[in-house]
């Protein structure tokens, strides 16, 4: 499980990123290795988020494993994805670029 504070995202953050005063916990079912693509990974992993006021520290089950915590940075990054790849995601058109077919 990781957690992260929304206001010290945004506070390194050049400007609001994630909703005020909320606490987001991330939880992901490591055994399982689930990437998240296919609809029947949906139980495998979790986000929760609670108003900062009133989150409270959560644990996984005994048998889980935990992670030590670990500093997260902000840094801003324009990503294009490559025209190949588009055609896998519906609704992505990228204007202007052309791809070469296969010969």
């Amino acid at each position: 499980m990781g957690q992260l504070n929304s206001n010290d995202v945004d506070a390194r953050a050049a400007g609001p990123r994630l909703p005020a005063d909320t606490v987001l916990s991330f939880f992901y079912d490591l055994p399982e290795e689930r990437w998240g693509f296919d609809p029947a990974d949906a139980g495998h992993w979790r986000v929760l988020v609670a108003p900062v006021e009133s989150a409270v520290p959560v644990t996984g089950p005994e048998s889980a494993e935990s992670f030590p915590a670990a500093a997260v940075d902000t840094v801003a990054v324009s990503t294009i994805p490559e025209p190949h790849l588009c055609a896998s995601a519906p609704g992505l058109r990228l204007a202007g670029v052309r791809t070469r077919s296969a010969a």
